[in-house]
């Protein structure tokens, strides 16, 4: 998932960009709890929009 990452430690690391700047979301234990906070991010930075932008960074 774009945005999430696993650390050299096992961790699953949330993050976003948003305003030109590089949002840390935190670290957590399993993927679904770093993509449960990934998407309540893109809401709240992107709302409606979160979906068409995605798709758009993806194709990049």
């Amino acid at each position: 998932m774009l945005g999430v990452y696993k650390n050299a430690r096992g961790k699953y690391v949330a993050q976003i960009r948003a305003n030109g700047f590089r949002h840390h979301l935190g670290t957590f234990a399993t993927l679904e709890e770093a993509t449960s906070v990934r998407h309540k991010a893109e809401q709240m930075y992107f709302g409606e929009f979160a979906g068409q932008l995605l798709n758009q960074e993806e194709k990049r």
